[in-house]
C-alpha cells in the first residue's frame, strides 16, 4: 500500500468511526477532565508533536494514539476540536502518516443525539420549528466545534441548518481555565514571553463570539453581499426567519471538499483559479471591507460541480469595521514599500497602538512575515510555514499584547498558517503581489464577469431605447436608423450583472428586447 493509499483508508476509518457515534457533550469541569485524559491533559497538545511514525508494530501503535487521540478531541469538541483541525492541516509537527486522522475533525466528530438537537430548533423557533423539522434528516452531514448541521428542505428547497450545541459556551469557558486541554495550548504563548491573562481573555471572548449564530448570520450576509460578483466565490444566503443566536439556516450546497476536487487531477490553471479565489475572499476582504474570515480550514470551502466554490462557516468572522479599510490598504502598502514609520502612522490610524511606545522590530518582524507571499513581484507556490518559522513568530507576537485588541494579531496569524496550508495543499502558483495590488485598488483579482448588450429588436420607440442606452453607457451609441436597420446588433458595454439586469429591465418596459453577452475573461 502507498503512502497515499495508506492516508486515505486512514482518513476514512476515522472519518467513519467518528460519524457512527452519537454522544452527548461534556460539559461540565469534571466530565471534560476525564476526556482530556485520553490525550494527556497534564502534557497539553504537546503530546499530540510527539506522535512520531515508525515501522511494524511501532506504526501500529502510533497509528492506534493518534485515532485516541482524535477521538477525544472530537468528543470533546469546542477549543480542543478546534485544535485537532489546526493540526490537521497547517502543524507541520504532525507526521504526513499521520495528518489524515486529525484532517477528519474538519467535518466528523460524534453527533448529539437528534432528541438534543430538535430540542434546541423547537426552543429557538417555537410553531415555525414544525416547518423545519418535517423534513430536517436526524443524521447530520457535519459535525464541528460549535453545532452540527443537518439537511432539511423550505418550500421544497434545500436548506442546511446548523444548531449550536446546548452547553457549548460554558465548556468554551472551561477549555480557557489553566488545567484545561484549550489553555495548556495557549500557554505556549505565554512561554514565548507574553505576560499576563490578557491575550488569552481575549482569545476566548473572540471564540465565544463564535456561539451567536446572529453575528454569523450578519457577517454571511454581509460577504455575501460584499462577493455577489465575484465570478468563482460563492457565500449561501441565510434565512432570517429560520434563524436564531442558536440556529442558522442557509441555502444548501452540494460538492466536495479540497481533497476531493485534488482527486479529480485538476489543471494548473484550475488549481490557480480556485487558489485565487480563496485569496480573494480571505484575503480581499479584509481591504475591500475591513472584515475577514479567520478559519480558511478546508471543510469551509464546498467545491461545486461548475468551478464555483462555495464559503460556508462564518463564525470566526472578525472585523475593522468599514471605516479602517483605506487604514488598511495603506498599512500593506507601507509594508510593501519597508517604510516603518508610515508602518506605525497606518497601524495608529487603525487604533491599536498603545498609549506607550512600541518597540517598532517586532512588529515589523511579524507584519513582514504576514505580508511575505506577497512582496515578491513574481508566480510563485505559498508553502505553510514550518514550526520553527511559527515559533520565531509566536515570539514576536509578545510585543502585540500591549494592543488595544491583542486577540487581532494570533487571528490574523492563524489566517495566514492555515491559509498558506490549503493553498499549498492545492499547489496554486500565481502572482500573490498582483492579487494582493488588486485589493489595495478595491477590486478583486478575478474579475466579475461583465456583460455587453445585444439589441434583437428596438420595439416600438427606438427614441426610448437609445435613451435608455445613453443613460446607461454614456455618449450616442448610434442613430435610430442605424439601429433599425442593423437589428440584432451588439453595442459594447462591459456592464456588470445588476446594471445589465437593470438595463434589461426597463428596456422591456418600452418595447424593446435586448440580450447579455458575458465578456470572456481577460
Amino acid at each position: 500500500m502507498t503512502l497515499n493509499e495508506s492516508s486515505t483508508e486512514l482518513r476514512r476509518a476515522v472519518a467513519d468511526r467518528l460519524s457512527g457515534a452519537t454522544a452527548d457533550l461534556p460539559v461540565s469541569a469534571i466530565a471534560r477532565l476525564q476526556h482530556a485524559s485520553g490525550i494527556a491533559a497534564r502534557g497539553g497538545f504537546r503530546r499530540l508533536a510527539r506522535v512520531l511514525p515508525g515501522s511494524g508494530s511501532r506504526a501500529q501503535a502510533d497509528r492506534r494514539a493518534a485515532e485516541r487521540a482524535v477521538s477525544a478531541l472530537a468528543r470533546l469538541k469546542g477549543v480542543p476540536m478546534k485544535l485537532g483541525q489546526l493540526a490537521g492541516y497547517m502543524d507541520s509537527r504532525i507526521p504526513d502518516e499521520l495528518r489524515p486522522a486529525f484532517s477528519a475533525l474538519e467535518s466528523h466528530a460524534p453527533a448529539l443525539p437528534f432528541g438534543r438537537i430538535r430540542a434546541v430548533v423547537e426552543r429557538e423557533l417555537g410553531p415555525r420549528s414544525s416547518l423545519l423539522l418535517a423534513s430536517m434528516d436526524p443524521r447530520p452531514f457535519a459535525v464541528a466545534s460549535i453545532g452540527q448541521v443537518h439537511r432539511a428542505k423550505l418550500d421544497g428547497k434545500p436548506v442546511a441548518v446548523k444548531v449550536r450545541y446546548p452547553g457549548i459556551d460554558d465548556a468554551i469557558r472551561f477549555d480557557f481555565r489553566p488545567a484545561a486541554l484549550g489553555a495548556q495550548a495557549m500557554n505556549g504563548f505565554r512561554r514565548r514571553g507574553l505576560r499576563g491573562d490578557a491575550l488569552l481573555q481575549d482569545v476566548q471572548a473572540r471564540i465565544l463570539e463564535e456561539c451567536d449564530y446572529e453575528r454569523e448570520s450578519a457577517h454571511q450576509r454581509a460577504f455575501a453581499r460584499c462577493f455577489e460578483e465575484h465570478p468563482v466565490i460563492v457565500v449561501p444566503s441565510v434565512d432570517t426567519d429560520f434563524s436564531t443566536a442558536a440556529v442558522l439556516t442557509s441555502c444548501f450546497v452540494e460538492g466536495q471538499h479540497v481533497d476531493g476536487f485534488i482527486r479529480q487531477n485538476p489543471s494548473s490553471r484550475a488549481r490557480q483559479r480556485a487558489g485565487l479565489a480563496l485569496f480573494d475572499f480571505y484575503v480581499g476582504s479584509l481591504f475591500l471591507m475591513g472584515a475577514y474570515n479567520a478559519d480558511p480550514h478546508p471543510g469551509n470551502s464546498v467545491f461545486l460541480t461548475d468551478g464555483r466554490i462555495a464559503v460556508v462557516d462564518h463564525g470566526s468572522a472578525r472585523t475593522f469595521g468599514p471605516h479602517a479599510v483605506a487604514p488598511l490598504r495603506e498599512l500593506a502598502a507601507a509594508v510593501i514599500a519597508d517604510d516603518r514609520p508610515r508602518v506605525r502612522s497606518a497601524l495608529d490610524a487603525l487604533g491599536v497602538l498603545p498609549a506607550g511606545r512600541l518597540d517598532d522590530r517586532p512588529v515589523h518582524r511579524v507584519l513582514h512575515w504576514l505580508f511575505e507571499p506577497m512582496l515578491e513581484p513574481t508566480p510563485s507556490v505559498i508553502r505553510r510555514p514550518n514550526a520553527e518559522q511559527v515559533q520565531s513568530i509566536a515570539r514576536g507576537v509578545r510585543d502585540f499584547e500591549a494592543l488595544a485588541r491583542p486577540a487581532e494579531i494570533v487571528f490574523l496569524v492563524r489566517l495566514r498558517v492555515a491559509l498558506a496550508a490549503v493553498l499549498e495543499r492545492l499547489e496554486a502558483r500565481a502572482n500573490w503581489r498582483a492579487a494582493l495590488e488588486a485589493h489595495l485598488d478595491g477590486r478583486f483579482y478575478l474579475r466579475p464577469p461583465t456583460f455587453d448588450v445585444v439589441v434583437v429588436n428596438p420595439g416600438p420607440r427606438p427614441i426610448e431605447l437609445l435613451r435608455a442606452l445613453r443613460d446607461e453607457l454614456g455618449g450616442a451609441v448610434r442613430e435610430a436608423k442605424e439601429l433599425l436597420d442593423a437589428t440584432p446588433c451588439a453595442v459594447r458595454s462591459d456592464l456588470d450583472r445588476k446594471s445589465a439586469q437593470a438595463l434589461r429591465a426597463r428596456l422591456r418596459t418600452a418595447g424593446a428586447t435586448i440580450d447579455l453577452r458575458q465578456r470572456a475573461e481577460g
